[in-house]
């Protein structure tokens, strides 16, 4: 009977020896971690700092589109169309089909279809040129856009120059 208190005692004190144990590797795993985990915290934070701040640099001197950018995007978009309706205005002009410039074209209007993002009409007035810019007439014409991609609807030649 005192055999097995003196096993029990002694299995309990071998209990509280790997619990106490266990504690102190965890503290110092902590401690030893903790330091780590400090320093990997420390550089990503400056790691995150660098980023956003070369993001925030990049976004202010990136430059926004203004009215003028968007109106040349638009008008060298709808080229195709343009060349087919000088193709179609000039097909018997002795001097062939003129040239056209998309800083000398004016957008006349643009007509929504059938709401945001369905179709649009886009009138356009062009005024072509023959070799070194002598003007050749007014002309304009209208586009329709949609998803599809564009189709000229109507042209017209509104003036010789």
């Amino acid at each position: 009977m005192i055999y097995n208190k003196i096993s029990s005692f002694l299995s309990y004190l071998t209990q509280t020896k790997a619990f106490v144990s266990t504690i102190i590797l965890a503290k110092v795993d902590r401690i030893i971690l903790g330091d780590v985990m400090k320093k990997i915290l420390i550089a990503l934070s400056v790691l995150m700092f660098i980023v956003s701040y070369s993001t925030f640099s990049f976004q202010t001197s990136a430059k926004e589109p203004d009215n003028d950018m968007v109106k040349y995007a638009l008008i060298r978009s709808l080229s195709p169309s343009i060349d087919k309706a000088l193709t179609e205005i000039y097909k018997d002009a002795t001097e062939g089909i003129p040239s056209w410039a998309g800083w000398d074209t004016e957008i006349v209007n643009i007509k929504q279809l059938y709401g945001i993002g369905g179709a649009y009409d886009v009138k356009v007035r062009v005024y072509p040129y023959y070799g070194p810019h002598i003007g050749y007439g007014i002309d304009e014409m209208t586009i329709r856009v949609d998803a599809s991609g564009q189709q000229l609807i109507e042209y017209k030649h509104i003036q010789d120059v």
